[in-house]
């Protein structure tokens, strides 16, 4: 049956653009569409419908009965999940292939891979498949080899993959990946676009015979979209390539027609003005061209209609362009059979981007390449100029990426991020910290470059508070009053001598204010409806800070600044528990124990978890008016945490010379609660300096086991007299409160 349709394309070659539509081919519903039951029965068991649409049915022999690289242009709800769904099938249609091949699913959004990875959970799961989503991980450094392992497939931002595929540990898994599924693959053009194009690269030099399907919504250029998925040794000349196979569907294939508008309007103020003369555009707009008052936009978000009220958001230097990928999210919610027989997408702009948007939405859009490598094989020499490059230069595709190479790495050689090595390159101790924590690698290593010696902790929080990574939290509408009444508060460690003007001010009180970092005189946020987005912000903020101050930690320690090592690494560890060592709220850690029943244990004396730790089972319950065995499950939650004692010995060797010998004793009495189950080890760090500030030992280093011992020697040379040796360790994701 499948068979029989392609025939009537048979005059068009492998590798080029299959354009489908209602007139290429008359619709007959009773030979056109595949039945389920081309898929075996415990594939086939996942759906209730008894055929696939006419757009799957176009594509069920390219992506079943073949192993070619393929890529869909098709519009939003016209059924591309199923796509890579059937390319799934062929992947595990021997019971064999489930155990010794795996399938990577990559989107550029969170929602998505986690959407995505519930679904295939659920039905999948009788076909003997299993999903892992790990978009939402925190610390890539969490997920085990054996989760991946156990995982058929495995959801991930570009990103994310990318680290993952970093990782040595990871080598078996990318060699038994044999399927790449990226969804929304017009995202190629953004800027998030590069990551993208290097996730693809890293995996096919991994792995020559990995398969890629990709679906994306319609794009003009997409022969060039087909040579950078090409399928063959990238390594080899280009001519033994072979472009994916592309099939391309119109809007007449979608559930619902949609119409899309685009209405231009003149902009003479600031931005902000021209979105708020929209609103007086909306209720004429509204009339004059939806038949339903449903509005709606976002992932899994359907509705009858969609007004993009302006297409400019405020970005880190002020007001920008959404990308492509989003605009073309926002109207693709537009139109579903539930809310009527069509749909309307209307996009309200300037004037002058109405021509793009026109071109945007009717696919006539050409993507650039924002890695400058791989997809720009396709582009290169059909743009130079947006590359850099001068348009009279021969165009000659090694030697122009060649040249882009080089203007790359003068970046990185300039920014030191890169250095010489006995005549090679490679990275330098800046560069690789910040390409193992993913953040912006010239402004990281700008801020780093300028670092204060020997810093307060106020310096070193301030420092933090400057990194790039943070402007995507803006100051919104209705925050500034709140955060400069937060300034104020009593439970507020460090305060701005001004009010709040910045995202950076901003960044300063959001951190503090963590819902575990207020002290005993808290007082939350004032309510209003803008709190919401503020307790949104101060999460992000949280989640974003962990990158950045690991890097200022490690940039300290390469300087061997003993103070700036410290209050850093006091910093990252109030960061990743949500509290201070100063408050009540260290005991917030422990299971069970709430705001309330923190400060209550603070009021009554007990000031750290040791304290806790020699307080009798009858006495909490007592203080906290609670019955038995509430007190015992209390201890044991706190017992269990983990807590090292360590010593450090003195040896001199000479007048002049002495060594340090720290040993580290580790005992938990529950493992499962105190250890990290996915790495079964608990992750300590370990500081030595002298009351002079010379840093002797720096080291994070992994203790495992339901006990464990750690042990290593320093040397000093030359010490001045009375100076005293400090030592401290403690885990990295806990505040402790005990002195070592």
């Amino acid at each position: 049956m499948v068979n029989k349709l392609l025939q009537r394309n048979s005059n068009v070659a492998k590798g080029q653009d299959v354009h489908i539509g209602l007139s290429n081919y008359a619709y007959e519903p009773s030979t056109s569409l595949v039945s389920i039951n081309a898929l075996p029965p415990k594939f086939s068991a996942a759906y209730k419908f008894g055929h696939f649409n006419r757009m799957q049915s176009q594509c069920f022999a390219p992506l079943y009965e073949s192993d070619e690289n393929v890529v869909v242009c098709a519009p939003t709800a016209s059924g591309k999940t199923v796509l890579m769904e059937i390319a799934i099938y062929r992947l595990f249609n021997s019971p064999e292939s489930a155990a010794t091949k795996r399938a990577v699913y990559l989107a550029p959004l969170k929602s998505l891979c986690a959407e995505k990875a519930t679904e295939w959970n659920a039905n999948l799961r009788q076909a003997g498949l299993t999903c892992v989503d790990i978009s939402g991980t925190d610390n890539i450094e969490s997920v085990s080899v054996q989760q991946l392992c156990n995982a058929s497939i495995i959801c991930a931002t570009p990103e994310k993959w990318i680290s993952l595929t970093r990782k040595a540990s990871n080598r078996d898994v990318l060699s038994s990946l044999s399927l790449m599924l990226i969804d929304e693959c017009h995202m190629v053009g953004s800027s998030r676009g590069a990551m993208l194009e290097l996730a693809v690269l890293s995996t096919k030099r991994q792995n020559m015979q990995l398969r890629i399907i990709a679906v994306s919504a319609t794009i003009k250029n997409l022969d060039d979209v087909a040579e950078w998925l090409s399928s063959g040794d990238i390594s080899a000349n280009g001519s033994l390539l072979k472009p994916a196979q592309t099939l391309v569907f119109g809007d007449e294939f979608r559930s619902t027609p949609l119409s899309k508008i685009v209405i231009g309007y003149e902009s003479q103020y600031a931005y902000y003005r021209f979105q708020r003369n929209l609103d007086y555009k909306l209720p004429g707009i509204i009339n004059a061209h939806c038949s339903t008052s449903t509005l709606g936009v976002g992932v899994n978000l359907p509705a009858g209609a969609i007004i993009v009220k302006g297409t400019k958001g405020y970005f880190e230097s002020g007001y920008e362009e959404h990308s492509s990928t989003d605009i073309l999210q926002f109207i693709g919610r537009a139109g579903r059979p539930q809310f009527g027989a069509s749909g309307k997408a209307i996009i309200l702009t300037e004037q002058a981007q109405v021509s793009f948007y026109r071109n945007l939405v009717s696919g006539q859009e050409t993507l650039e390449s924002r890695l400058q490598v791989t997809f720009l094989g396709a582009r290169l020499t059909k743009n130079l100029s947006y590359y850099g490059l001068v348009a009279t230069k021969q165009a000659d595709k090694l030697a122009l990426c060649q040249d882009i190479v080089q203007m790359q790495v003068d970046r990185l050689l300039s920014a030191k991020l890169l250095g010489f090595n006995d005549r090679n390159l490679q990275a330098t101790d800046i560069g690789s910290c910040v390409a193992r924590y993913q953040v912006d690698p010239l402004a990281m290593a700008a801020l780093l470059s300028n670092l204060p010696k020997a810093p307060t902790y106020k310096a070193v929080f301030e420092a933090l508070c400057k990194c790039s990574e943070f402007n995507v939290l803006r100051i919104s509408m209705g925050q500034k009053g709140m955060l400069n009444n937060m300034n104020k508060a009593p439970w507020l460690r460090l305060r701005l001598k001004s009010r709040v003007d910045s995202v950076e001010d901003k960044i300063f009180i959001l951190i503090q204010a963590s819902s575990r970092v207020y002290g005993l005189e808290r007082k939350p946020p004032p309510s209003s409806k803008y709190s919401s987005g503020l307790a949104n912000d101060i999460s992000k903020a949280l989640l974003t800070a962990y990158g950045p101050i690991m890097c200022i930690r490690d940039a300290y320690a390469q300087l061997q600044d003993s103070k700036g090592v410290t209050f850093a690494t006091a910093l990252s560890r109030e960061i990743a528990s949500r509290c201070r060592e100063d408050g009540p709220a260290i005991f917030q850690q422990i299971d069970g124990i709430g705001q309330r029943y923190a400060e209550t244990l603070w009021m009554r004396g007990i000031r750290s978890i040791s304290d806790l730790c020699s307080t009798t089972t009858r006495e909490i319950e007592h203080q906290l008016n609670r019955n038995p065995p509430f007190g015992t499950k209390i201890l044991t939650s706190a017992n269990s945490m983990p807590q090292a004692e360590a010593t450090m010995d003195m040896h001199w060797i000479d007048n002049n010379s002495v060594v340090f010998t720290i040993r580290i004793s580790y005992k938990s009495s529950n493992v499962g609660a105190s250890l990290d189950s996915k790495k079964g080890s608990e992750a300590f760090t370990l500081i030595a300096y002298t009351s002079d500030d010379i840093l002797l030992k720096y080291e994070v280093f992994n203790l495992s086991g339901t006990s464990a011992y750690y042990e290593v020697q320093i040397g000093l040379c030359n010490p001045r007299p009375n100076t005293l040796a400090i030592l401290e360790v403690a885990p990295e994701r806990y505040v402790l409160k005990k002195e070592i």
